[in-house]
């Protein structure tokens, strides 16, 4: 008895040893935690939890309901390229004949024509802006090709600036602009082009092409040129609904080094890249030194010494995020995809290979295989997709934001953001952000350049806060039917969002009092959004 006796006292010390033991572990890393927590910086109303996907996929409905089919993202691109003004291209419509001689004469006036009236800097030094622009036109104007040709074919072998000028200078308006003001957007890994210009110019030499979604000038380092049609459309081409490719569904990934393939090391693959993958009776034995083990085969463009497509294997290492095909249209998959981009840095028009805003809400959407517009403007334009909130008060816009599914773009005049849910009576957001000032104190307008997360009582320069400001819902599933009418779930007698089974009671009894006064003829100034929207 006193042996057993002994043992029984043994093991419970042991039991209270590691019980000490573990919660000094846990208390050291809720310490830690915390203190990094800590570190991270955060707007007004803002917390960490906020700052994971999951938070805000909780508070869906629907969360991993299709929002829309690859056929209906099919027939979106259609639409939105031959909706005038969204500039969206399909790249295989382009006539493969035209006269370079007068496309050559009027991109020299499109460089006279845009130069500014004010100062401008080029690496921290003041231009001459005549003589510069002047240099510019003329070496389009001398180099460029002439007489009826035939289209050039060529895909990206690297993330490249889509200028509105032959340059690679980042021109700002003054020392201190970030910006490179002459960056219409930019161009991810495999992206085709149909090249229909070129200006030799400071030793080096610029393509003039058309893409999918915007024409611009090109670094020709940056272009693999394709032997054929057939070739460059076997390059890039896939189906909505196929499972030959690969896309890039996180912020960033950068091919692994290679001592003896060189040409596919080092190389930065961002969020919406898509890359054909290498047949399973095709992947070599070996890519260099490597084998496939735990890592995706694809193709990859590259060049060879005279500027000429080469398709080479690569490995994506496993734990990358990417997708077979492309990603189905949900609300998680969106605020996911997103997510992955959060506190990286803002880059006007993709420069420093970073994202504004619009091009952030692009490249999120290209995940799914949507192409929608470049710019804030022209995302707006494809019919039946936008909700228009001018004139409506905060009250109005906020009832229709408790309704609106996660995932749409909300606009004001110059900014795009990715909306992601209602809390604490507003709306919040993901985008790729310029400036802004915080929700409380003096208004302070800072510099953030970063992809942050905000409420909407965040204000801008003018002082009004970002929902005040806010002139419109997009929400691209709308393009045919109404799938997601804000309005919808707006009780018509009350004015207010019902949630929940019983919510949903007291909205149908609510309803059917509603229609019983309009027959009457009676309006409740409460179900003011309801009616105009």
């Amino acid at each position: 008895m006193k042996h057993g006796t002994q043992n029984g006292g043994i093991r419970a010390q042991r039991v209270t040893a590691i019980c000490l033991l573990a919660a000094m572990l846990i208390g050291l890393w809720t310490v830690c935690g915390s203190a990094a927590e800590q570190n991270v910086q955060y707007p007004y109303g803002v917390t960490e939890e906020m700052c994971r996907a999951d938070y805000w996929i909780a508070k869906t409905d629907d969360p991993n309901g299709i929002m829309m089919t690859t056929r209906e993202v099919d027939a979106y691109n259609t639409l939105a390229a031959h909706t005038k003004g969204t500039y969206v291209t399909d790249p295989e419509e382009v006539p493969t004949t035209y006269d370079a001689s007068a496309l050559g004469n009027a991109l020299a006036q499109d460089i006279l024509n845009s130069k500014k009236d004010r100062a401008l800097f080029v690496d921290g030094v003041q231009i001459d802006n005549d003589a510069y622009f002047a240099s510019l036109s003329a070496a389009c104007a001398d180099t460029a090709w002439t007489g009826r040709r035939e289209i050039v074919y060529g895909v990206c072998t690297r993330q490249t600036n889509l200028m509105a000028i032959p340059t690679n200078d980042v021109i700002g308006y003054s020392l201190t602009d970030a910006d490179s003001e002459y960056q219409n957007s930019a161009l991810n890994v495999n992206d085709p082009v149909v090249i229909k210009q070129i200006c030799a110019y400071d030793d080096a030499s610029f393509y003039y092409v058309e893409t999918d979604h915007c024409p611009g000038w090109v670094d020709a380092q940056s272009v693999a040129i394709c032997a054929s049609r057939s070739e460059w459309l076997d390059a890039w081409k896939t189906s909505v609904d196929g499972k030959d490719f690969l896309v890039v569904t996180q912020n960033r990934i950068v091919t692994e080094p290679s001592i003896f393939v060189p040409e596919t090391a080092d190389v930065k693959l961002t969020i919406g890249t898509k890359l054909k993958l290498v047949p399973e009776d095709k992947i070599p034995r070996n890519l260099g030194e490597r084998n496939a083990w735990n890592n995706y085969v694809v193709y990859l463009p590259t060049r060879d010494a005279d500027g000429a497509y080469v398709r080479r294997e690569a490995l994506i290492s496993q734990h990358y995020s990417v997708s077979i095909g492309f990603l189905p249209m949900t609300q998680s998959n969106i605020l996911r995809v997103a997510f992955t981009c959060l506190g990286d840095r803002y880059g006007w028009g993709g420069m420093l290979d970073a994202m504004d805003c619009s091009m952030f809400t692009r490249n999120v959407y290209r995940c799914f295989g949507l192409c929608i517009p470049r710019n804030t403007s022209w995302q707006q334009l494809v019919p039946n997709t936008k909700i228009d909130l001018s004139g409506m008060t905060d009250e109005e816009k906020l009832l229709l934001l408790q309704n609106t599914p996660a995932g749409a773009m909300l606009y004001f005049p110059g900014h795009t953001m990715i909306y992601m849910g209602f809390e604490a009576g507003t709306g919040y957001v993901i985008s790729a952000l310029g400036s802004a000032s915080d929700t409380t104190g003096e208004l302070d307008v800072r510099s953030i350049y970063s992809v942050a997360i905000n409420p909407l009582t965040v204000r801008r320069r003018s002082g009004n806060t970002w929902l005040a400001d806010l002139t419109s819902i997009v929400i691209p599933a709308n393009y045919a039917e109404k799938k997601y009418d804000p309005a919808a779930g707006i009780c018509a007698l009350c004015g207010k969002v019902h949630t929940g089974t019983w919510g949903r009671i007291v909205w149908a009894v609510h309803k059917a009092v509603w229609f019983i006064l309009r027959l009457f003829g009676i309006r409740l100034p409460a179900a003011a959004a309801f009616d105009r929207v």
